[in-house]
């Protein structure tokens, strides 16, 4: 017998003995009478009293991995509860969630607590305490009566604006709705790289100025009439404008807002009440009779509709996991990768996944072998141009992206092309460490041709030390004041010597694993969204610089000049932010001085 089995063994032996010396009524139930109740994934039961009026029993819940998992509490025998805040469907009351900490080595103690955080909540509910909590979690409590097979409706609609006309693709089993069509289509083609077959319908998105309680939830549509008409008289008017269409099944989506501020959203699926229909399937009787076709007046249109509710999943429902003061910002900027490789492939993944969702991936590279090591494509993607193999990669990932352009050739062969390319750019990545390329785009943004910031990413030797810099269109230095004329860095952070520097015959080459980029990534896409929300409005760099057991590991050291000018190295790794500056060397500025 396992230790796991042994302490469970324990536990459950433990809890039995204490609950059973408590002044009540207390039974233990088998794992079989459990199944037949209802709770199939518990081991161990027991019921007692429940510690209100009225009557019934709670239910003390346990499964086969406590004292390492959670202990449930049910309530049984009263249906009148199972419409009370904090009550699932089943009756087992949300206490805490089932990754809560607890004392593992405690397990009398840790079935103490949870019973009597169970007695206060119902105590509460029982003097209606918790009325308000209804409108805290609202999608919980309007999927508590929703049958697991209900079809689920997925949203791609924005959050602003009033109750509106939207569009709806209905599926076999689900339904997607959209601002518009295109938006919808563009959404499944992003994924599954085809539009799906038939066109989007008409669907209502209606705005409540509060979200019901349950006591409110509508089960026919003239009750829903009733509630918008008490909390969207716009959206009584929208729904109107549906049913008079006559179609025989409608999509609608009630949006509102949390007592914490978040949004909600809540589906329902209105469906032309059955009707008796002959051998060759055709409606006898229709909507509209007794009344010319579109004049039925909405209150007896209703009539003739039955209504169920569904489930609102918002297909980019991730975004509610980031900062919305950075997610609504991001939304709206474009920004261009020009490289796509170990780093630009990285960094465009993650702005993509903060919010950005208009992009231009720019890089003349088909995808070798050799890159898989440390790169977002794998194998499938081997021999593609990258740019383009990114594009299609992050819209299948991010369907909900809405213009994600890919170029496959050279920045200047680019802009040959196309020389309004980057003109609508709000901020350009530069991760191609080719300093031709690099000095060509500077002079560019120098000379005015290019407005807004630029960042240019870049590594040492062994990625030991990354950088990230962004220069803006000022007077304050430009990227060519920290280089050579060739590209060399005026002052890295490390050196090397010659036998351990990379060089491959016909070009460079580094050896660093995807460990170390990870830093790079997190420097170069923390920077662009700290200057796209206007955190940083002026010419910095920041560097990552590993800990010094890396550096001498592989056998370079720390360069004095670095040292002297910014202090020498921690042990261990850590990010610094310094200024760029102004070179008197610096061709490029004393161009733009004239």
């Amino acid at each position: 017998m396992s230790v796991i089995e042994k302490r469970h063994l324990k536990a459950i032996s433990d809890v039995d003995h204490w609950l059973q010396g408590l002044n009540l009524v207390v039974e233990r139930i088998g794992q079989s009478a459990l199944a037949r109740l209802g709770f199939e994934g518990f081991s161990d039961g027991w019921t007692m009293p429940l510690p209100i009026e009225g009557g019934g029993s709670m239910l003390l819940l346990l499964n086969n991995r406590f004292p390492y998992s959670v202990p449930r509490v049910a309530v049984s025998e009263r249906d009148d509860i199972l419409l009370w805040p904090h009550v699932e469907r089943n009756g087992l009351l949300c206490i805490a969630g089932d990754n809560a900490n607890i004392a593992t080595s405690q397990p009398v103690e840790v079935v103490r607590s949870t019973l009597h955080e169970a007695e206060n909540l119902l105590q509460q509910n029982e003097r209606g305490e918790l009325t308000d909590d209804y409108l805290i979690d609202f999608q919980a409590y309007w999927r508590r009566e929703i049958a697991g097979s209900e079809s689920t409706i997925y949203s791609m609609t924005d959050h602003i604006g009033g109750s509106r006309i939207v569009r709806a693709w209905h599926g076999m089993n689900a339904y997607w709705v959209g601002e518009a069509p295109n938006d919808i289509l563009r959404w499944f083609k992003n994924k599954n790289g085809d539009e799906p077959k038939g066109k989007p319908r008409q669907a209502g998105l209606v705005k409540l100025n509060r979200l019901p309680d349950p006591r409110e939830y509508p089960k026919t549509v003239p009750q829903l009439r009733h509630m918008l008409a008490k909390l969207s008289p716009d959206g009584v008017k929208i729904l109107d404008q549906l049913l008079r269409q006559e179609s025989q099944r409608v999509i609608i989506l009630l949006d509102g807002l949390t007592t914490a501020a978040q949004k909600a959203s809540a589906g329902l699926i209105i469906q032309g009440a059955a009707n008796p229909r002959n051998k060759s399937n055709r409606v006898h009787e229709p909507l509209s009779k007794g009344f010319r076709p579109g004049r039925v007046p909405g209150n007896v249109l209703a009539t003739r509709y039955c209504l169920r509710r569904t489930v609102v999943t918002a297909v980019d429902s991730s975004r509610s996991r980031i900062d919305q003061t950075i997610g609504s910002v991001l939304n709206s900027k474009k920004v261009a990768i020009i490289g796509c490789g170990s780093v630009g492939s990285s960094v465009a993944r993650i702005l993509i996944q903060s919010g950005i969702n208009n992009m231009i991936l720019i890089d003349p590279e088909l995808l070798g072998w050799e890159n898989l090591g440390r790169h977002e494509l794998g194998a499938q993607e081997v021999g593609s141009p990258k740019a383009e193999a990114l594009a299609k990669h992050l819209r299948r990932r991010f369907p909900h992206v809405k213009d994600l352009q890919a170029v496959s050739t050279d920045l200047l062969n680019a802009i040959a092309k196309n020389s309004g390319l980057l003109e609508d750019c709000d901020l350009i990545v530069s991760a191609t460490a080719a300093w031709n390329a690099e000095s060509a785009l500077n002079d560019m943004q120098t000379q005015g041709e290019i407005r807004c910031p630029i960042i240019y990413s870049w590594l040492e030797d062994k990625a030991v030390t990354a950088h990230a810099l962004v220069v803006f269109d000022d007077d304050h230095g430009c990227f060519a004041c920290g280089f050579g004329p060739t590209g060399k860095p005026r002052m890295a952070v490390t050196q090397w010597p010659e036998d351990k520097m990379d060089v491959e015959c016909g070009g460079g080459i580094s050896v660093y694993g995807s460990a170390e980029l990870a830093n790079s990534h997190a420097l170069t896409a923390s920077l662009s969204i700290d200057v796209l929300t206007g955190r940083v409005v002026e010419t910095i760099r920041r560097a990552w610089i590993s800990g010094e057991a890396a550096v001498v590991h592989y056998g370079g050291s720390w360069n004095p000049d670095w040292c002297e000018a910014y202090g020498e190295p921690e042990k261990f790794g850590r990010t610094i932010e310094t200024r760029w500056g102004v070179s008197a060397e610096c061709v490029s500025c004393r161009e733009r001085r004239g």
